[in-house]
């Protein structure tokens, strides 16, 4: 009997032992391990990527990236001792430290993100009215070649813009508009200034049209050309009969200087003689009295001073005339209009019809504000 009591303590004991062991070996295997902690760090670094926190919050996602290899090292240390020897709250501790500068970095990169996307679209938009104000006021008058390839280069930069912002991609979006803009508003700038420049003249063309305009008086006729507006119109009597499309010289800005500067002259002229037929190589044409003496003082002026090319010499055969309506400034310095058009003024003109060439009939700020 007593033999039985010591076996059966033995084995009580024995199922004891064994439990404790299991139980142990249970715990530091299962319940112990830092799992839960791991993946968590790891998904939210892997948010924070996502949400591009290498640009919006570097440090935080080096910390956490910095924490997560220490918990993973320490992990590994503690895997190669024996079960009842390890230890998972330095791992756990680790993880949860890498989790949270994680999380700041998502944080960081959701506020960043939204104020980017902000900032990238109010840019957008300033560049698109940049765009905007070029085709409304600049995009047709004469331009220098660099000019030309900036904006055009810059309005092709700002539709790839358009496209990385619509897709998400708002550091693209970024890159791309100050590339953009660092060609778009130099060249605006230019552009500006050299119309400005320009219409400095304008109070001495609004003499020349008050002045001819009073002297318009009985059955004369009078003909103001516009060259911003590129528009021909024709009085008589001080009353305005009609205005026609104009076509000039590729070089419109400015006044004519030489002969093949492809310029329009400004200034105030008169019809030399009437062409019609063989008389002209266009379906009619009204010959200007250019260059009258104002002209060759200036170029006689310009030739002393040296703004005139070597061997130039005076331009002439100014002329208005048929052929035009192509929408775009192709003569050689002449107003150019479409035939049915020319009918109607080559009717009206004479001989020492008065023709008044101004740059503009209104000023910029009127030009610009009426767009």
């Amino acid at each position: 009997m007593r033999k039985k009591i010591i076996v059966w303590t033995l084995a009580v004991i024995l199922a004891l032992g064994l439990g404790i062991v299991a139980y142990t070996i249970y715990y530091y295997e299962t319940v112990d391990l830092p799992e839960i902690e791991i993946r968590e760090a790891r998904d939210r670094i892997t948010q924070a990527k996502q949400a591009n926190a290498d640009k919006y919050s570097p440090r935080n996602l080096d910390l956490a990236e910095t924490y997560y290899d220490s918990a993973i090292a320490e992990w590994k240390t503690q895997n190669n001792k024996l079960f009842f020897l390890r230890e998972h709250e330095r791992v756990k501790a680790l993880a949860i430290h890498s989790a949270s500068f994680a999380g700041k970095a998502i944080e960081a990169s959701q506020t960043g993100s939204s104020k980017l996307k902000d900032a990238v679209s109010i840019r957008m938009h300033q560049l698109n009215a940049l765009i905007d104000e070029y085709n409304e006021v600049y995009a047709h008058i004469p331009q220098p070649e660099k000019t030309q390839k900036d904006v055009f280069r810059g309005r092709l930069l700002m539709t790839e813009a358009f496209k990385a912002y619509g897709s998400g991609d708002l550091h693209r979006a970024e890159e791309t508009i100050s590339e953009a803009s660092a060609l778009l508003e130099p060249a605006m700038k230019r552009l500006k200034s050299s119309l400005d420049d320009y219409f400095k003249q304008l109070p001495k063309w609004k003499e020349w049209v008050k002045n001819a305009l009073k002297r318009n008086t009985g059955g004369n006729v009078l003909i103001i050309i516009d060259k911003y507006a590129h528009k021909l119109q024709v009085y008589k009597g001080g009353k305005q009969l009609y205005t026609f499309n104009a076509e000039l010289g590729p070089n419109w800005i400015g006044n004519k200087k030489y002969r093949g500067d492809n310029a329009t002259p400004e200034g105030n002229y008169r019809v030399k003689a009437k062409k019609s037929g063989r008389e002209t190589k266009y379906y009619k044409a009204l010959l200007l009295d250019y260059p009258n003496a104002d002209d060759k003082q200036r170029f006689e002026a310009d030739k002393k001073t040296g703004n005139l090319p070597r061997g130039a010499k005076i331009g002439s055969l100014i002329e208005i005339h048929g052929d035009g309506g192509k929408g775009i400034d192709w003569t050689n310095g002449c107003v150019a209009l479409k035939n049915a058009d020319m009918d109607i003024l080559y009717g009206l003109a004479s001989v020492n019809t008065r023709i008044v060439i101004v740059g503009s009939l209104r000023s910029l700020n009127e030009i610009r504000s009426s767009k």
